[in-house]
């Protein structure tokens, strides 16, 4: 069987056919953008492919562009690979594009999509959204599609409970399945063992005002379908979500949370297995002023706050603790550089610790871009690097090289009125990131999500002032290999 090898760009396509030994691997170079500064092969003198496994090239050859045909190695011996075609201009990148992870089985016929796009360049989908939103969830699925779900329009003036599909190998979007909730803007989306999504809370807009909603549901990876779940003990709208165990979290703060303590605990019943949320009044705790929560190793959970009263740990997790009784304030005079932020990304790390990047300071509104490490051992925080500019509210997404992130789709302040207008892959750990991407327009409340190439799809969002027809845009990135990326 042959191994292909089709390239379709701003020219006449270039197949070639190789021979193979035991699999059929067709590899489609396609670039979903028309723009004349879109053209991937623009400049490029030179095409380089790279064959890896994990985190290791296994393979490599480079090839004069546009006199030499560009040929893919004998496979037969890998795998799991991902492929990489990069364009190249006296040994500078200018366009790059990957495989999603290809796994190689004798006999099977393969037709791999690979987006060859100029990298670092925000440049717009020829296929427009279906409906315009902002402020909704993107969700990458195993098969590499991204379902866009909720959202409001660009004027702010209605929420909508309609969802579509983006399928990467056609650059379009399509209808899907009905979601299980009223119209919700900002529902908080965690990732559930399995790869299914729980999604929690939100808001809804009744005659112009902001409403928290109760409602919950789970989307089942599997079947792209939506299951209500039952409702939080009160609407919630700004909180966070941590799953700490297999089917248990705890959903803390929101902009409707009562003062008093309130949270809920997600856990299935015992007999029956549905999910259900427990209403919990923890005592001395300031569930309003929650800003963010991530789960450490040991299954306590870090809870970040804008006063004393909302930043600590919870350890309601353990069976020994009731859960009512389980959080443990900070100690300001002993945690190190501790500041209260808002705003601010959370990321757990193997490592044990909490990297807490950009977010306002509650005090001066200032926003950051750099960080703290939280050690849950010393209980201390220690500064840290961060984003390469500051960031407050930004989405964050996994990107496909373990412990790198893309970052973008916040605001510059704190107050909401200067929207962020680069998105920018960020490794907390490391203390590294890329360059800053520069998008078409600030894109404050846009979705952002990694699909399995490695590509970032920017969908929606809204320009302050501005009600124009809005759109989505595809990134690949690049980050020299030295970094880490």
């Amino acid at each position: 069987m042959p191994w292909l090898l089709l390239l379709f760009a701003c020219r006449e396509p270039v197949i070639e056919v190789i021979p193979g030994v035991s699999t059929a691997l067709e590899v489609v170079v396609t670039n979903p953008t028309s723009c004349p500064a879109c053209d991937a092969f623009r400049d490029v003198d030179t095409l380089r492919l790279d064959i890896s496994m994990g985190d290791v090239v296994v393979a490599s050859d480079t090839f004069a562009y546009p006199d030499e045909a560009v040929t893919l190695p004998d496979l037969a011996d890998f795998g799991v690979i991902r492929i990489t075609l990069l364009g190249l201009a006296e040994g500078r990148v200018l366009s790059a594009g990957r495989t999603a992870e290809i796994v190689l089985v004798p006999d099977a016929e393969l037709s791999v999509p690979l987006v060859f796009l100029p990298v670092n360049r925000a440049l717009a989908l020829d296929a427009p959204m279906l409906t315009d939103r902002s402020r909704h969830v993107a969700l990458t699925r195993r098969d590499g599609s991204v379902v866009l779900i909720g959202g409001v329009d660009p004027q702010g003036e209605r929420a909508t409970a309609t969802t579509e599909r983006f399928d990467p190998t056609l650059g379009t979007f399509a209808e899907f399945s009905a979601y299980a909730s009223p119209a919700v803007a900002s529902p908080v989306a965690a990732v559930l063992d399995g790869g299914d999504t729980l999604l929690v809370g939100g808001y809804a807009l009744l005659a112009g005002a902001t409403v928290a909603v109760e409602n919950a549901s789970v989307f089942d990876d599997t079947l792209g379908t939506f299951s209500a779940i039952g409702s939080l003990s009160q609407g919630r709208n700004g909180h966070c979500v941590a799953m700490f165990r297999e089917r248990q979290g705890i959903v803390l703060g929101g902009s409707a949370a009562d003062s008093g303590g309130g949270a809920d605990y997600l856990k299935p019943d015992g007999e029956s297995g549905e999910w259900g949320f427990i209403p919990l009044e923890m005592r001395d705790f300031d569930a309003a002023a929650v800003t963010g929560c991530a789960v450490l190793t040991d299954g306590s959970v870090y809870v970040q706050g804008s006063d004393a009263a909302s930043t600590g740990v919870w350890d309601g997790g353990d069976t020994e603790l009731d859960p009512a009784e389980a959080f443990f304030p900070m100690n300001e005079g002993n945690a190190g550089d501790f500041r209260y932020v808002s705003g601010g990304a959370l990321f757990p790390t193997d490592d044990g610790s909490i990297r807490i990047l950009g977010g306002a300071d509650v005090g001066t509104g200032a926003v950051y871009a750099d960080g703290r490490l939280y050690a849950p051992d010393a209980k201390r925080f220690v500064s840290v690097e961060g984003f390469g500019e500051p960031r407050f509210a930004p989405q964050i997404a996994p990107w496909i090289t373990p412990g790198w992130y893309a970052a973008g789709c916040g605001w510059t302040d704190s107050t909401r009125t200067a929207g962020e207008a680069t998105i920018e892959l960020v490794s907390p750990v490391e203390g590294m990131s890329g360059p800053a991407i520069q998008l078409d327009r600030a894109r404050p409340g846009c979705g952002l999500s990694v699909l399995l190439d490695g590509s970032i799809l920017v969908t929606g969002g809204y320009e302050v002032g501005n009600t124009a027809v809005l759109d989505a845009a595809l990134v690949v990135p690049y980050v020299d290999p030295a970094m880490g990326g």
